[in-house]
């Protein structure tokens, strides 16, 4: 999947502006501006961010200022620099979770549509106890372990581990994993997802986690635990998965 060309030098996009009395240095407000049209989709995926030259003029700064931000952006993994392309956007990727399960699942299948997904493994495993006790299954009982990653550019976007109990993905193809998300191929199968029980943690990077993500060790990243239970409160997935700190959204609602 190649994301669509879109030059946004020609959209005249408003970065507002910055302010060097403010205690945040002005690489970081750059880098805050850029974000901010990155989020709210005025720069989507696959658009090119104005030249070094372009923003340095239009916020009054130098363009070491402005390197400095758009080289944070990128180890952020919201862009890609490449001498010859400039910087192109590859965020808009990110998992948003906005309390309903199905904004949940609509915005795992775009995450999938807007990236590039790679089945690492998939195999037999016997359940260690964790995942017995999420699956609801007894300890050492057959399960699938599907791991992937998702990528864009030159950035892993994020790694997923997935256990599902044994017989409910034998109709899965290797190419239906790579093309669709697990959920989605669950529904397709008449498995209704009812809810989700999801926890959310900061953790460092191992060395392994490291090594696919393209981080060094010890990298802050967010680790996000989630089951998720059918119309008869059956565990159907029970999901590891690694996101950039950056790429995950959770929003709710309070009322008294």
């Amino acid at each position: 999947m190649s994301p669509a060309s879109n030059d946004l030098a020609e959209t005249k996009i408003d970065f507002g502006t910055v302010d060097p009395e403010l205690a945040i240095p002005l690489y970081h407000q750059i880098y805050m501006r850029i974000s901010e049209k990155i989020r709210d989709g005025a720069l989507p995926t696959g658009s090119k961010v104005p030249s070094e030259h372009d923003l340095a003029k239009a916020l009054n700064v130098s363009r070491i200022t402005v390197k400095r931000a758009l080289n944070d952006l990128a180890d952020a993994g919201l862009v890609s620099r490449r001498r010859g392309r400039g910087t192109i956007v590859i965020a808009n990727t990110d998992l948003n979770f906005h309390e309903s399960l199905s904004d949940y699942v609509e915005n795992v299948a775009r995450l999938r549509k807007n990236t590039n997904a790679q089945i690492l493994s998939r195999k037999k495993v016997l359940a260690s106890q964790r995942v017995s006790e999420k699956l609801k299954i007894t300890n050492n009982a057959p399960v699938e372990k599907i791991t992937h990653s998702l990528s864009l550019e030159d950035s892993v976007l994020s790694y997923v581990e997935t256990y599902i109990p044994h017989g409910l993905t034998d109709n899965f193809s290797d190419e239906d994993l790579k093309t669709e998300p697990i959920l989605t191929l669950l529904l397709q199968s008449n498995i209704v997802i009812k809810r989700a029980e999801q926890k959310l943690l900061a953790v460092n990077a191992t060395a392994k986690i490291a090594k696919i993500m393209r981080v060094e060790e010890g990298a802050a990243l967010l680790k996000i635990h989630c089951v998720m239970f059918d119309e008869n409160e059956r565990p159907v997935e029970d999901i590891y998965a690694w996101y950039h700190t950056e790429r995950y959204e959770y929003q709710m609602t309070l009322s008294f």
